[in-house]
């Protein structure tokens, strides 16, 4: 535990499991669920990165691997963060939600703070956040379980539905060559 970080700001290591289907969109019509479409899917590292060597950012609010992969991912999907209706970030530490919300473009640099302070993560804010409770609330599965809780958004069946939900960012770990999809309801 290091200051400014308290106990309950990192995740804790939980037992679990989580099961997805992949499949053709063909195949996916036929199925009894509601599918989610994988609308874009990308992975990115920051210039500097080593396998979990974090701690040696020149920058530590700055999250390299996805500001250079953010583009990518906006630019495969053909929408911007202006169209998410929902993110499931990966959040093994509390400031990971704020450092993300800036390295994808939901917020400036230095105004992550104030856009979750003024409730834009709650359901009915601008953007719903770790609606399961994430990996810092739900369960620390290494992030699975925000891919399942973003197919359950799609499909409308999560217990903390957004709205009109249609399409979902979900984020991979950092300090690693990390990843991200948008995942979409036709």
């Amino acid at each position: 535990i290091a200051y400014p970080l308290r106990l309950f700001d990192y995740c804790q290591e939980t037992d679990g499991a989580a099961a997805l289907i992949v499949t053709s969109p063909e195949r996916a019509k036929n199925l009894k669920q509601k599918p989610a479409y994988i609308m874009a899917a990308e992975q990115g590292t920051g210039s500097w990165i080593e396998m979990m060597t974090s701690y040696q950012r020149p920058n530590i609010a700055d999250l390299e691997e996805y500001t250079r992969l953010a583009p990518h991912l906006w630019q495969e999907a053909g929408i911007g963060p202006e169209d998410i209706d929902c993110v499931q970030f990966y959040d093994a530490f509390t400031p990971l939600v704020i450092m993300q919300l800036e390295s994808f473009g939901f917020c400036k640099l230095g105004e992550g703070g104030p856009f979750v302070r003024d409730g834009a993560l709650q359901i009915g804010g601008r953007l719903p956040t770790n609606t399961s409770g994430g990996c810092l609330s739900e369960a620390y599965i290494h992030g699975l379980n925000q891919v399942v809780e973003a197919v359950r958004q799609i499909r409308g069946t999560s217990p903390a539905q957004v709205p009109d939900c249609t399409n979902v960012l979900v984020t991979a770990g950092s300090g690693i060559p990390t990843g991200a999809l948008v995942l979409h309801s036709l």
